[in-house]
């Protein structure tokens, strides 16, 4: 276990199943299975809740987009996957920005491995791309080299709709959830993840500039439809939210109101903390850390929802 692997403590388990951590020890003692501890806290990682939990996921490819950079689009992915992992699940994360953010974030060196670009042109299998970040996080990583990317889809006139489809056909059995990180932009390599996912997620900050990029999504996603008879699904959550302030206001009543998004928009937020942006800083999610911070909680709650998970009948 390396410093990066996911991690959630009894406690905050013991809070999503509605039990009390006593209950937990108990589940896990009757198994056979021994919590690690440090300081204070017992905690489980993705080997302890894979053999306690053996839930049932129900698989999925997401794309996460939105065409507003600054959002806080891949600091959601970042800590998404790693709560997903913790929580037992396999998770492929496909970083197709060559920006090259969500790479980074796990602290991944790109120019080791070949990234997207490397595998369209050469035939490289995914499975000699991917990356172990800890024990069921995986990563494509992405570089700058990906941002020719348009242009050679453009060039060769693949199909866009069949692109995700046969990228990910090797790996589709393996991994419960497969992450896709979408770049701040509208072309063809967004419209195939689109096409190649099961939904997407629009990560809206409470900025009007925010709100004219769900726009363009939604036009885009109309187009879709019509050029691909396909009717693509997704969801709008606030992110970096502010309760006291005007802009957080505006945007949630705005987002409410509008016949095209009210009933697209998750119940789960989450708050502005500048806890993630330190954790950020060290190339770090927060799940590394055992200490319950509020905005840890906001996570947890935007996971379950937005990956359909219940445990409390577990």
């Amino acid at each position: 276990m390396n410093e990066l692997t996911p991690r959630l403590t009894i406690a905050q388990f013991a809070n999503l199943m509605k039990v009390t951590p006593q209950a937990i020890h108990k589940q896990l003692k009757l198994k056979n299975i021994h919590p690690p501890k440090v300081g204070k806290y017992s905690f489980i990682h993705h080997l302890i809740s894979r053999e306690w939990l053996q839930y049932e996921y129900n698989k999925q490819t997401v794309a996460f987009h939105i065409v507003k950079g600054g959002t806080g689009k891949t600091t959601t992915v970042h800590n998404c996957a790693a709560c997903l992992n913790a929580l037992g699940a396999k998770v492929l994360l496909i970083d197709i920005d060559p920006q090259a953010n969500l790479t980074t974030a796990f602290n991944i060196l790109s120019y080791k491995k070949p990234v997207l670009i490397d595998i369209f042109r050469e035939g490289i299998p995914l499975t000699e791309a991917i990356v172990e970040i800890s024990p069921g996080l995986d990563i494509l990583p992405s570089s700058i080299t990906n941002v020719v990317i348009d242009n050679l889809l453009s060039v060769e006139s693949w199909p866009l709709e069949k692109i995700f489809p046969k990228l990910l056909k090797d790996v589709k059995d393996i991994y419960d959830f497969i992450l896709i990180d979408c770049p701040p932009a509208i072309g063809n390599i967004v419209t195939s993840a689109y096409l190649g996912s099961d939904k997407v997620i629009a990560v809206l900050a409470p900025d009007k500039f925010s709100a004219q990029g769900l726009d363009i999504l939604h036009n885009e996603i109309q187009n879709i439809k019509e050029k691909y008879d396909r009717e693509v699904l997704y969801n709008i959550f606030l992110n970096k939210y502010k309760s006291n302030t005007v802009l957080s206001e505006k945007a949630i009543t705005s987002i409410y109101s509008s016949n095209k998004y009210s009933n697209k928009t998750l119940e789960s937020a989450i708050r502005f903390a500048q806890d993630i942006a330190n954790y950020a800083d060290q190339n770090k999610h927060l799940f590394t850390n055992l200490t319950s911070y509020p905005v840890k909680n906001d996570y947890l709650s935007l996971t379950m929802e937005l990956f359909n998970i219940n445990l409390i009948d577990k």
